[in-house]
């Protein structure tokens, strides 16, 4: 039963109590057990003089009593005490059995004081003397409001316990803790959930006090003595205490607390409205944990790109000196040209071209290398053609592989769909893959010692294009034992100094960011191969 309903209800049962109390205007239906019929007469006569309308059904026997009782409904059963077969007391025990709801009147001669009382305390609402009927239209009156009065209050306790179970389901069905209590804050009402929260039953709690749950501290909130933040000084609202557990174990809660009022605007309890906050503070520092994570991370992520960069500082140093010994050789040539008696100014513009194309060559390492040092976690991903990624890394490492006497193979399939990419994150994974394949080489005795690098298409098992970038190296390729280690975070083969270990694990993690993954395949005295698959767009 919903409020509203309930209102509803009171409303139309007021109505009906309204119209019912007035038995003047209204048809009473009467069932009359006399033996008489004339003294039927006289009651049909005495009740049409006083203005009540009347149906009276006449009957005489126990039979008749009984039968029309079970099918019929009536106002009001008047009976006579003495009859030939008959007799009231047991007529009267019939209606309390059958339809114990009907007022019933002794109308009857000289009863006797005694037997007044009998009939009374058997039930009888009233008796009246035949011989004085006058009272009999007051004794119709008073016996109808006082049933009208019981069918009130039983109205009313089906609404109250209706009303209080429709409350308890409210209650039950709060999330948060609630606990009422009274003017002296003894506990008098707590859901399932504060019992929950505290470790204890409704039962248990039901009656203590409510400084029995609250944490030392808290206790002064509840000080009636004139301080100016307590709940009696209505500055109630939200506030953040600490509730304690049967065990009494401190439990953070964000509380509501609100006055409840009496008639004439007096305090008589309050109610509290808990709600737990450990867990929210639980999330709190688990986004702060996420956060520092995402921040080592990250700087893990720099400074494993900071180590490889000083790692190929001697390739990108040869790199660089090529073109500044070209510059040399060339400046030297334009010096001598200048100095002849017939400079040629066009093997001039020759050398001074020469000499821009080795600038650019240099400043497009430099470019990169600055670009590629640089904190990319945050940089927005782009459509990418993966050919284009995959030269990166040879401008960092190319002439160090060279140096190295290790042999570079580029296989590049044309036409590839794009792949949305942090272009240097992937590039510092390739990078990554492209350092272990040499360092494989330089450890293993081969003398022809290879890495391949190859990109081309291919399907995922949901049948979504992907873009797959394999790089190869034909070193010794990694024992058995070790192969679910090498993603692990500082995990490393390499002698002390010369890894963190943390390379691989990075470039896995960074790789699953873009909903990809990596697949290692290895023999033994064979060599490794490294597959990058990525998600691909689809071609239009």
């Amino acid at each position: 039963m919903t409020l509203n309903t309930l209102w509803e209800c009171n409303l139309s049962n007021e109505a009906v109590y309204e119209s019912e109390m007035k038995t003047e205007g209204k048809n009473l239906r009467i069932l009359h057990l006399e033996d008489d019929p004339d003294d039927t007469e006289i009651i049909k006569f005495t009740l049409d003089d006083e203005g009540r309308d009347c149906t009276i059904i006449h009957v005489v026997s126990e039979n008749e009593f009984t039968n029309i009782l079970k099918k019929d409904n009536f106002d009001i059963i008047l009976a006579d005490y003495n009859l030939p077969d008959f007799d009231g007391i047991s007529a009267l025990t019939i209606s309390r059995r059958i339809r114990p709801e009907i007022p019933f009147i002794f109308v009857s001669g000289s009863i006797g004081e005694e037997k007044a009382i009998e009939v009374l305390k058997a039930g009888a609402t009233d008796y009246v003397l035949k011989d004085n009927l006058k009272r009999l239209v007051p004794s119709i009156d008073r016996a109808i409001e006082v049933e009208l009065e019981r069918k009130r209050r039983v109205i009313a306790k089906k609404e109250l316990k209706e009303a209080k179970k429709y409350t308890d389901n409210i209650i039950k069905s709060i999330a948060e803790a609630l606990i009422v209590v009274n003017r002296e804050l003894n506990i008098i009402s707590v859901n399932d959930a504060a019992a929950a929260m505290l470790q204890s039953s409704v039962n248990e709690l039901k009656g203590s006090p409510l400084s029995q749950v609250l944490s030392s501290e808290c206790t002064g909130f509840l000080d009636n003595s004139g301080g100016a933040e307590n709940i009696w000084s209505g500055v109630a609202g939200e506030s953040e205490m600490s509730f304690l557990d049967k065990g009494g174990k401190e439990i953070p809660v964000s509380v509501l607390v609100s006055s409840l009022m009496d008639d004439n605007d007096k305090i008589e309890g309050f109610v509290f409205i808990a709600r737990d906050m450990r867990q929210s503070r639980l999330l709190k520092d688990l986004e702060k944990s996420n956060r520092e994570l995402k921040e080592t991370t990250s700087q893990l992520i720099q400074s494993e790109k900071l180590s490889a960069l000083g790692e190929m500082a001697a390739g990108i140093a040869h790199e660089l000196s090529q073109p500044l010994y070209g510059i040399h050789i060339i400046t030297q040539s334009i010096l001598r040209g200048c100095n002849s008696e017939n400079p040629d100014s066009e093997t001039l513009r020759e050398d001074v071209d020469d000499i821009l194309q080795q600038v650019k060559r240099m400043s497009d390492i430099i470019d990169h290398m600055r670009l590629f040092a640089r904190d990319t976690e945050e940089a927005p991903r782009m459509a990418s053609n993966i050919n284009t990624v995959v030269t990166g890394p040879f401008k960092l490492v190319g002439q160090l592989l060279k140096k190295q006497d290790i042999e570079i193979e580029a296989v590049m399939s044309d036409n590839l769909p794009d792949v949305i990419i942090n272009q240097i994150q992937i590039e510092q994974v390739l990078l990554n893959l492209i350092t272990n394949a040499k360092n494989s080489l330089i450890r293993c005795c081969k003398e022809d010692k290879k890495i391949s690098v190859k990109t081309y298409e291919t399907l995922s098992p949901e049948n979504k294009p992907c873009v797959v970038v394999e790089v190869c190296d034909n070193g010794d390729g990694i024992k058995e034992e070790i192969k679910d280690k090498i993603f692990q975070p500082f995990f490393t083969t390499s002698k002390p100094g010369k890894g963190t270990g943390i390379g691989l694990s990075i470039s896995n993690k960074i790789i699953e960011s873009h909903n990809g993954k990596i697949e290692l395949h290895t023999v033994m005295n064979e060599g490794s191969s490294f597959k990058v698959i990525l998600p691909a767009q689809d071609r239009l």
